[in-house]
């Protein structure tokens, strides 16, 4: 079970400096600074591995042939990463700021926060 939170602490952690960044980069005026930029990508694809290692993780533990409400939750994060992709690319090549697409993204990055959240929950509980 030790595996099952450290993955999912360094999952959060990834992903709360992948906010920080973001909030950073929201700030900031187009053309974004390149360095924020390719942290941010960076860390959008270690939180995308992070859930894989957190699913990974809560198999080992459970058993393959069992899928837990744990495991469950962690693979609704699935279309919430591909919000996130998306919209972020269209902003990153947009020539101006649309509303629309900042709200996606943060749409999509809440979804992501409560799918992590609730599947280390579940995860704790051993549900």
């Amino acid at each position: 079970m030790n595996s099952v939170l450290i993955s999912f602490l360094a999952t959060a952690l990834i992903f709360g400096a992948a906010v920080a960044v973001g909030f950073r980069l929201a700030r900031s005026p187009k053309p974004y600074p390149v360095g924020w930029l390719g942290i941010h990508i960076v860390l959008f694809f270690l939180v995308a591995m992070g859930i894989g290692a957190c699913m990974n993780a809560i198999e080992s533990v459970t058993g393959s042939a069992t899928m837990s409400i744990g495991t469950m939750a962690l693979s609704f994060a699935g279309p919430p990463l591909i919000a996130l992709f998306i919209s972020g690319v269209v902003m990153l090549f947009g020539k101006k700021k649309r509303r629309a697409w900042i709200v996606v993204h943060k749409v999509a990055m809440y979804l992501l926060a409560l799918s992590i959240g609730a599947s280390g929950v579940f995860a704790v509980m051993r549900w």
